[in-house]
């Protein structure tokens, strides 16, 4: 117990700290910029309940830290609703001292689609309180797609606080090429 006490006393004195304890729970760190790589992360479920089948891309660390900032890219297929099968939504999540109050995502001088997910507060203590806000930013195929050369930069504005990410283009078509290959248009691909 103590050596574990030691190993995350001097591992958050450290940058980099988020890769040692994800490893430790399991979680891989996964290279956002690594098509191979995240396409082999990159997992299908089968949801009986809703006919439908949810692809999500590996949770990305921005800026490697693990009590930081997260996002992925998840997907819905359903035979039996089209439209759900151009769903995208790139998913993050954000954890703070106070709240953000994160409201609206912004790329390329425009506002995106947004969901606000949730707004939780982790823990409580003398020092105060940590807090996690989640957001969807939803797109089409052909939106997201347009960013799997290029990358997709964008801001969540808050009223405290903003979040500014960029997903890698590797990643994006990693997560595209996933969903279509379950979707029946690719091949390659199998459910994880």
């Amino acid at each position: 117990m103590l050596r574990a006490i030691v190993f995350l006393v001097g591992c958050l004195s450290l940058a980099g700290c988020g890769a040692q304890i994800a490893a430790m729970n399991g979680i891989p760190i996964v290279d956002p910029g690594d098509k191979a790589a995240v396409l082999a992360a990159t997992k299908a479920e089968a949801d009986p309940y809703e006919g439908a089948t949810k692809v999500t891309g590996p949770i990305i660390f921005h800026d490697r830290n693990l009590f930081g900032k997260t996002y992925t890219i998840r997907s819905w297929i359903s035979p039996g609703n089209p439209a759900l099968n151009d769903r995208f939504q790139v998913y993050v999540t954000a954890n703070f001292n106070e709240w953000a109050f994160l409201d609206q995502a912004y790329a390329d001088g425009r506002m995106l689609d947004t969901s606000r997910i949730s707004r939780d507060v982790a823990s409580c203590s003398g020092y105060g309180c940590s807090v996690t806000e989640t957001v969807g930013i939803n797109f089409s195929e052909a939106d997201l797609a347009r960013y799997a050369a290029t990358g997709l930069s964008f801001k969540i504005a808050g009223k405290r606080q903003d979040v500014v990410m960029t997903i890698p283009g590797p990643y994006i078509a990693a997560v595209i090429e996933f969903h279509d290959a379950h979707r029946g248009k690719g091949g390659g691909a199998k459910a994880s």
